[in-house]
C-alpha cells in the first residue's frame, strides 16, 4: 500500500476517534520517513487535541521548517501557542498563515482571536472584518467580532454579528451568553429573556447570573437571590475570576435590593478583589500618583498664560465634572435631550491635550480639542452648546481654566458617604483611574485627593463654576435643571422632559445605564445609613467633604 494510501486510512481513523490505531501509524510512517510533513502534522494535531502541547508545537515547528510556504502548518503552530497561552508568538504565526493563504477566512479570524487575546483590540477587530468578507458565515468571527465590540461598549455594533453567531449551526453558549448580555445593557430586558431561554439549562455559571440579573431588573430581587444561592458561587479553577467576581457582585446588588445590606458590603470587595486578580493585579496607583502631581503643581498652573486660542466666536463648552458616582449621566441625558446641545458621553477629549502634569501641552490647545469634538460628533451648528461630561476632568480645572478662558465648569456633587458607597458598589471599566475603586481604603483616598484638589481651587478659578447636588435634582428637579440651563446659557426645552425616550435609544456605557431610563427614584439618597458599620473607618476623614458641600452631620 502506498505511503499516501496508509495516511489517508490513519487520519480518517482519527477522525473516527480509533485514536490508538491513529497514533500507531502516524509513528509508522514517521519511522520510515521522518520529514514526511503531512504526517507530522496530523501527529501535532493529535498531541494537540490529547493536551500534549509540547510535543505538538514540536511536531508542526519540524512540519513547517521543512515546508515554510505552507500556510497550515504555521497556522497550527499558532493553534497550539494559543494552547500553551502564548497568544503573542501566536499572532507571528497567524499573520503568516493568512499572508500565505490570504482566501482563506480561518486564518484570519485566527489571528484575530490571537490579537485580541494578547490585547491589540484594534487589529483583531480589522482581522474579523475580513474574515467576515472571505465568509459572511465565519461563526469564530462573528461570535469573537460581537463580544469584542461588546466588551468595547459598541453594543449596537456588536449586536447584529451576535444574533448571527446565534443562528449558526455551530453556536456555542457563550454566543447565547453574549447576546442576552448585550440586549441587557441596551436595556432590552424582553430580547434578554428571549435569548437567555436558548442557553436551556446549561451549567455555565454566566447563564444563572443573567437570569438572576433579569430578575433583580424586573425587581424580584428576593428570586434573584435564591437562584444565586441554589446554584452556589463558580469554581474559580474551573472558571476564572472574572465570572466568579460577577457571581459575587450580582449576590450584592441582589442583597441590597430586598435590604439584606449584611452581605453587601462583603461581597462587593470580594467581586473587586477577583476582577482585579483577573486584571493581572494591576493597581490604580499610576493615577492616584498623577492626580497628587496636579495639586502639587497647581499654584503654577494658577499663574501660567491662557492657550486657548479657537479663532473666531468658538461654540460654548461647559465642562460637567465631578467624582464618579454623583449622578452625572442623569443630568446628561436630559440635557442630550435638548436639540441645541450635544454630549461627548464621557469621551477623553481634553487629557491628550495635556502633560503628565496635567498641564496643556503645545500651542492652539482649544481648536485641537473643538477638531477632535467634530471627528466625534460631527459639525457642531452655530448656537450649540458642547457638554464634555467625563467626571474626573475635575483633576483638570486649572488647566480647563487656561485652555477656554470663555468656558465653564458644572460640578455635580453628592453626599461623599453615598459616593464612596456607590464607588464600591459598582462595576466600572478597569482603566488606571476605575482600579482606585478596589477598595475601601484606596477609594476613600482618591476622593479626598479629588475633592481636595476642587476644594482648593474653586475659589481661586476665575472662570464661571457652578456647583449642584445630586440630591437637589432628585428632589427638585425642574428648579434644579433651570438653575442649571441658566448658568449654561441654555434655553429650557420640551424635549427635555421625555428624556428617558431618548435614554433608552442611545448607548449608555457607564454603570448608570440601568438606571437612566427610569423615572428619577430617591432610594439612592442617603443609602450610605444602611452601611453605617461597614463605613465607619471612612467617615471622620469625609466629615470634613460633608461639612464643605452642605450634607448633614
Amino acid at each position: 500500500m502506498k505511503k499516501s494510501e496508509r495516511l489517508e486510512q490513519a487520519i480518517a481513523a482519527h477522525q473516527a476517534g480509533d485514536l490508538i490505531r491513529a497514533a500507531a501509524a502516524y509513528r509508522q510512517l514517521l519511522a520510515e520517513d521522518p520529514d514526511d510533513t503531512e504526517a507530522l502534522n496530523a501527529q501535532g494535531i493529535l498531541h494537540l487535541q490529547g493536551g500534549r502541547l509540547p510535543d505538538a508545537l514540536a511536531c508542526f515547528e519540524r512540519a513547517a521548517e521543512l515546508a515554510p510556504t505552507v500556510a497550515k502548518y504555521q497556522n497550527n503552530i499558532g493553534n497550539a501557542q494559543m494552547a500553551l497561552q502564548a497568544a503573542d508568538a501566536a499572532v507571528a504565526h497567524f499573520f503568516r498563515a493568512a499572508e500565505l493563504d490570504p482566501a482563506n477566512a480561518d486564518f484570519r479570524a485566527n489571528l484575530g482571536t490571537a490579537r485580541m487575546s494578547s490585547g491589540d483590540a484594534t487589529g483583531a477587530e480589522d482581522d474579523f472584518a475580513q474574515a467576515l468578507s472571505l465568509d459572511a458565515d465565519n461563526y469564530q468571527a462573528q461570535q469573537n467580532l460581537g463580544g469584542l465590540l461588546s466588551k468595547r461598549n459598541r453594543l449596537a455594533d456588536a449586536l447584529p454579528h451576535l444574533q448571527r453567531a446565534v443562528q449558526h449551526p455551530e453556536c456555542q453558549i457563550e454566543s447565547v451568553l453574549n447576546l442576552t448580555s448585550t440586549y441587557e445593557r441596551l436595556n432590552r430586558l424582553d430580547d434578554a429573556s428571549e435569548a437567555i431561554r436558548q442557553a436551556g439549562e446549561t451549567p455555565h455559571p454566566l447563564a444563572q447570573i443573567l437570569r438572576a440579573r433579569l430578575l433583580r431588573r424586573r425587581g424580584d430581587g428576593a428570586g434573584a437571590l435564591a437562584l444565586l444561592r441554589r446554584e452556589g458561587a463558580p469554581d474559580r479553577d474551573l472558571w476564572g475570576d472574572e465570572i466568579v467576581g460577577d457571581w459575587h457582585h450580582e449576590l450584592a446588588l441582589c442583597a441590597d435590593l430586598v435590604g439584606g445590606s449584611v452581605q453587601v458590603f462583603e461581597h462587593c470587595l470580594t467581586a473587586k478583589a477577583h476582577w482585579r486578580r483577573a486584571d493581572g493585579d494591576r493597581a490604580g496607583t499610576d493615577y492616584f500618583a498623577h492626580v497628587q502631581r496636579i495639586a502639587r503643581r497647581a499654584s503654577e498652573a494658577a499663574s501660567a498664560p491662557a492657550v486657548g486660542d479657537a479663532g473666531d466666536d468658538p461654540p460654548p463648552v461647559v465642562f460637567f465634572v465631578g467624582f464618579p458616582r454623583s449622578g452625572t449621566t442623569l443630568l446628561e441625558m436630559m440635557l442630550d435631550a435638548h436639540p441645541d446641545v450635544i454630549t461627548t458621553a464621557e469621551a477623553d477629549l481634553l487629557s491628550p491635550l495635556l502633560d503628565v502634569d496635567g498641564r496643556p501641552r503645545g500651542a492652539d490647545c482649544q481648536g485641537r480639542y473643538l477638531d477632535a469634538v467634530g471627528q466625534l460628533v460631527g459639525a457642531v451648528s452655530p448656537g450649540t452648546t458642547i457638554v464634555d461630561k467625563l467626571p474626573l476632568n475635575l483633576v483638570y480645572c486649572r488647566a480647563i481654566e487656561r485652555i477656554f478662558p470663555g468656558g465653564r465648569l458644572l460640578v455635580a456633587l453628592r453626599d461623599p458617604r453615598d459616593v464612596v458607597l456607590s464607588c464600591l458598589m459598582q462595576r466600572f471599566r478597569r482603566n488606571d483611574a476605575m482600579r482606585n475603586f478596589d477598595t475601601l481604603e484606596q477609594a476613600l483616598a482618591l476622593y479626598e485627593a479629588v475633592m481636595g484638589l476642587w476644594l482648593a481651587a474653586r475659589p481661586l478659578l476665575a472662570m464661571p463654576w457652578l456647583e449642584y447636588r445630586y440630591e437637589d435634582l432628585v428632589a427638585e428637579r425642574d428648579v434644579t435643571v433651570d438653575r442649571i440651563l441658566d448658568f449654561a446659557g441654555i434655553d429650557r426645552h420640551p424635549a427635555m422632559d421625555d428624556y428617558r425616550q431618548k435614554a433608552a435609544a442611545r448607548e449608555v456605557i457607564t454603570p448608570s445605564y440601568r438606571g437612566v431610563t427610569e423615572p428619577i427614584y430617591n432610594r439612592a439618597v442617603g443609602r450610605w445609613r444602611a452601611y453605617e458599620n461597614d463605613l465607619r473607618p471612612a467617615l471622620d476623614r469625609l466629615a470634613p467633604f460633608v461639612e464643605a458641600f452642605g450634607y448633614e452631620a
